[in-house]
């Protein structure tokens, strides 16, 4: 079985790290977030995808965080950008962050 391929990728947002992004919240509410953060997530020696096992899971796993003036609620949020489009992701609510409050999106 081979590593899953996705058009998700750290340089993909990278470049994107200090960007709007925008959406529509349950209220009808149409907010901006910014990407604060894209980091890649090591690996820990034991995960199989350090000594080349065949997997369903991703190889280059990485983490980005959005930051807003206050707590969203964790679930699927369908963000726009200028430079990216529309892309559907699932944020998770991490705290305080620079400020603002931290949301986690992790693709592993």
């Amino acid at each position: 079985m081979e590593s899953i391929q996705s058009p998700f990728i750290l340089d993909t947002f990278t470049p994107l790290v200090g960007e709007k992004f925008t959406t529509v919240i349950d209220t009808g509410e149409k907010i901006e977030l910014h990407l604060a953060d894209a980091d890649a997530i090591q690996l820990h020696k034991r995960d199989g995808r350090t000594r080349d096992k065949e997997s369903t899971l991703r190889k280059d796993p990485f983490s980005l965080i959005f930051s807003f003036n206050r707590m969203l609620s964790q679930g699927m949020y369908s963000l726009h950008n200028d430079t990216l489009g529309e892309v559907e992701i699932f944020l998770v609510p991490i705290g305080p962050f620079d400020g603002n409050w931290g949301h986690e999106a992790v693709f592993n």
